[in-house]
Parts: C-alpha cells; structure tokens; sequence
C-alpha cells in the first residue's frame, strides 16, 4: 500500500481521488472475476490508479473544452437585426 500511495501521491492524499480509485479497483476486481482472472493486490492497485488518473484528465479535458465552446448570448442588436431580417425589414 505503501508502494502505491507514493507512486501515485495525487490521489492518496485527496479523500475524492482516493474514493474513486477504490470505486475503480472494485470495477477491476469484477472484470477480473468474470473470466477467471486474477491480478496481485498490488498489480490491481496500480491499474486502478492509472484508470482514475485517466477518468480526472479525461474529465478535465472535456471541462476545458466545454467552456471554450460555450455559445455567446446575442447582443440586443443582433437579436433585433435578426428580427428585421426574417421579416424582410433590411434596414
């Protein structure tokens, strides 16, 4: 365990990383288990904390990208300019 909160120190020292690491390591133990297959504590804890790792950048990723596409709000020109021009009023 030691090993692990070293190598990977960002998630065990913060309670919601490490709380989603373990979620993670419980995902893994029933993949694992359906096909028979069984990882070392260690192994499992190591490919728990790269997927968390994975799953924080992803969502950071997409955080990013969402707040540089968000969409303008309208000027009150442009809304009454779109008006005029469904309306056929051009000026």
């Amino acid at each position: 365990m030691q090993t692990i909160a070293c190598e990977f120190s960002d998630i065990f020292n913060d309670r919601d990383r490490a709380q989603l690491a373990a979620i993670q390591l419980v995902n893994l133990r029933e993949q694992d288990a359906a096909p028979g297959l069984r990882r070392g504590d260690l192994e499992a804890m190591r490919e728990a904390s790269m997927r968390t790792r994975a799953l924080l950048s992803q969502r950071a990723e997409t955080q990013r990208g969402s707040r540089r596409q968000a969409p303008q709000q309208p000027s009150g020109r442009d809304v009454i300019a779109g008006m005029r021009r469904r309306r056929g009023q051009f000026a």
